[in-house]
């Protein structure tokens, strides 16, 4: 797959440094933009402890559960396991001892009773282990069935987040952080959003950096960077003056539809990419020279607004 590396190289040293204004951010962009690619650049490169969550990382195999018979310690060998080229995106791994066999299911009953309370106080559900050979549960409702892919995505979402934040080996010393490729995988566009939420609240220690298409995501974040990936350009753009679905869905229309657009001034596109990254204080070299290539006496009168103010600002 062939990306726009200097969109790639942007993306990266942005979440490297120290320009965006907040400590969380959402990528979004089409699924050959390179959001995965960054993500995987930047840890390859960042000199901090992350905790990685592939989209792969979905699966809650309850013919799995089992305690695991010992205290619980931070493994770095899981991050390098999903950072191989034969896992990344393509196969699940807890590579908790180094290798590729091991099951996170093994930790679930020291997390249980968290687990449980966090389903039902956001979610609604709760269960308790029936039958692990047809892998089945009882909800409180008394029903008993299997867990849904979404449910299952939920659990183990929440599974690693409540193991790397026992394990964190910079805790008390610096904000841990953790990346989430795909957060809405296998989720309903309510529940993205819910879980989105939830990490936030209960794991106030934890810095997030998620990939998405889901504007649920978006609805719901509040000082948070939301990083466009598109073509070969980088957008910033604040969380926060998006108040509800309906305002987040512009950005994801903007996102999958401007290829398709050809209306409008050629430089209509630039100057607002322009404009929301000066807003944003992400200004370098690459803006500069964008900003300098315009030709005023071409602009619209409205362009021609934004363009000064982009001058002024």
């Amino acid at each position: 797959m062939k990306f726009c590396q200097s969109m790639l190289h942007e993306t990266v040293e942005l979440l490297k440094g120290n320009q965006l204004p907040y400590s969380d951010s959402i990528l979004i962009g089409e699924n050959a933009s390179g959001k995965s690619e960054a993500i995987k650049r930047f840890m390859q490169e960042a000199d901090r402890v992350i905790y990685f969550i592939d989209a792969i990382n979905r699966n809650f195999n309850i013919h799995a559960v089992k305690a695991l018979g010992e205290q619980l310690q931070y493994k770095s060998s899981i991050l390098r396991k999903r950072l191989e080229d034969d896992h990344f995106n393509l196969r699940d791994s807890w590579a908790y001892y180094g290798t590729a066999t091991e099951c996170v299911e093994l930790i679930y009953p020291h997390f249980e009773e968290r687990i449980q309370s966090l389903l039902r106080s956001c979610f609604g559900i709760g269960f308790s282990i029936y039958s692990p050979e047809t892998q089945e549960v009882q909800y409180d409702s008394g029903d008993i069935g299997r867990i849904s892919n979404g449910y299952q995505a939920i659990i183990r979402i929440l599974l690693e987040l409540l193991y790397f934040q026992e394990v964190n080996p910079v805790k008390n010393q610096e904000r841990a952080l953790v990346i989430i490729d795909e957060i809405d995988e296998y989720l309903s566009p309510n529940n993205a959003g819910k879980l989105f939420e939830l990490m936030k609240k209960e794991f106030p220690e934890t810095d997030f950096i998620v990939t998405t298409h889901s504007p649920e995501v978006i609805a719901v974040a509040s000082k948070c960077n939301i990083i466009i990936m598109h073509e070969s350009s980088v957008e910033i753009l604040d969380a926060g003056d998006f108040r509800n679905i309906d305002e987040a869905m512009v950005v994801f229309k903007g996102v999958f539809g401007r290829s398709q657009n050809s209306d409008g001034s050629q430089y209509e596109e630039i100057l607002r990419q322009l404009f929301n990254n000066r807003i944003a204080g992400i200004w370098g070299e690459n803006e500069q020279r964008s900003y300098a290539m315009i030709n005023e006496t071409e602009l619209t009168k409205a362009e021609k607004v934004l363009y000064r103010q982009i001058g002024a600002w």
